[in-house]
């Protein structure tokens, strides 16, 4: 496979947790992603002034990082994939009324393994690159 600016992917993750939002950076590192993480949405919009994500992970908690700070996203990134994974507190998310404010492609995961296919799938339907392992160099002395 030949390997293009398109087969490199930028995902945004947002969560007010660091060791939570750290390991799920871990959980879906790629050799192909660029991730950065943030702690609220504000910070990730500004960000997009000089980089503009594919996906966004946004986990919801209950007082914290709620699904209206996703709704005052500007129209224009709405076009964007978005994965939703709500905490054990939080509440309840429709999406058809996110779909119906303009967001095409949001969906829902609460399970890690579920989050990271779902990140695949969206970022590459159909045909992901391959994840090389790279060789320690200490290993052959």
């Amino acid at each position: 496979m030949k390997l293009t600016e398109q087969t490199f992917k930028t995902v945004f993750i947002v969560d007010p947790q660091k060791g939570e939002r750290i390991h799920l950076a871990k959980q879906i590192k790629q050799e192909h992603l660029f991730l950065m993480t943030f702690t609220t949405m504000p910070d990730c919009i500004n960000q997009t002034k000089h980089m503009p994500f594919d996906l966004l992970i946004f986990v919801l908690r209950a007082g914290k990082t709620e699904i209206k700070h996703l709704i005052n996203m500007k129209k224009k990134f709405r076009d964007r994939h978005f994965i939703l994974s709500p905490a054990s507190d939080a509440p309840a998310v429709s999406l058809d009324e996110l779909r119906e404010k303009g967001f095409d492609s949001v969906h829902i995961s609460s399970e890690m393994e579920r989050t990271r296919e779902l990140c695949y799938n969206l970022l590459w339907p159909g045909n992901r690159p391959p994840n090389r392992e790279l060789s320690d160099p200490l290993a052959n002395l």
